[in-house]
């Protein structure tokens, strides 16, 4: 398993503010992803290896019909601006198609929560509270727990879903952690800067699009970025915009 930086243990434990060996170790990831991307990504556009293809039937990508899942994204909805809550909804079915790609299988509802609910801590009502924690994936973790408490889900389902939200920012989860944290840390990666879009098949592209538009998507979220990781430049979003220029990835994504 790689590094615990990230998971629900190590964000609760500090609040998501990174030492300076974990700082250092951040660097390794980044650089070990580099050299397993880039060739691939080569491949692909060189036309050496295609995207895997996915499910005929697009409608499987349906969110669950549960009254938690509906409620989650209603609170979504409600709660964020509508490039958020598409993002949240398309990093579901992303992580849906790259599932079906490598053979996994997430619990559909767990992963729709965590997708609901990973950037809760981005929005308003939640990002800008008092006494908040540093790093916002531990936000949104919290109010997934919350809810899932209510609803009487058990302490398994509800460290899946808080483990995939905190996971997310990472360079890269572990299978170790779950199907429902690889393919949120997949589906939020490539919504949000391109990374591994040249795995997704055409047509699943737009058609995940046309369902949930991207509403300038680029440069809405960067300017958030920017605000987060100015506010808390200690934490893995602080990091990714001061070593890899995160923002300048979010406004060049190729997916308009």
């Amino acid at each position: 398993m790689t590094s615990p930086i990230g998971s629900l243990a190590w964000t609760r434990a500090g609040g998501g503010v990174l030492t300076a060996a974990e700082s250092r170790t951040l660097f390794k990831e980044v650089l070990l992803a580099q050299l397993t991307l880039i060739p691939e990504e080569w491949l692909h556009k060189l036309s050496l290896r295609r995207a895997a293809a996915v499910p005929p039937d697009l409608d499987a990508l349906t969110p669950p019909d549960s009254a938690l899942a509906r409620a989650a994204e209603s609170a979504c909805r409600n709660l964020s601006p509508e490039y958020l809550f598409n993002h949240c909804a398309r990093s579901y079915a992303w992580g849906r198609i790259f599932g079906a790609q490598l053979g996994l299988k997430p619990d559909p509802e767990l992963l729709y929560l965590a997708a609901m609910y990973h950037d809760m801590g981005l929005t308003e009502t939640h990002g800008g509270a008092q006494g908040r924690p540093a790093c916002f994936s531990l936000i949104g973790a919290d109010v997934a727990a919350q809810a899932m408490t209510a609803a009487e889900y058990s302490a398994r389902a509800i460290d899946t879903v808080c483990e995939a939200i905190t996971l997310h920012l990472n360079i890269g989860v572990d299978l170790a952690y779950g199907p429902e944290a690889h393919l949120l840390n997949l589906a939020t990666a490539v919504d949000t800067t391109g990374l591994r879009l040249w795995r997704m098949p055409k047509a699943a592209i737009g058609a995940v699009l046309a369902r949930h538009p991207r509403c300038n998507q680029n440069e809405l979220i960067c300017a958030c970025w920017k605000a987060e990781a100015a506010r808390f430049p200690q934490t893995r979003a602080g990091w990714l915009e001061k070593n890899v220029q995160f923002s300048g990835r979010l406004r060049k994504a190729p997916l308009r």
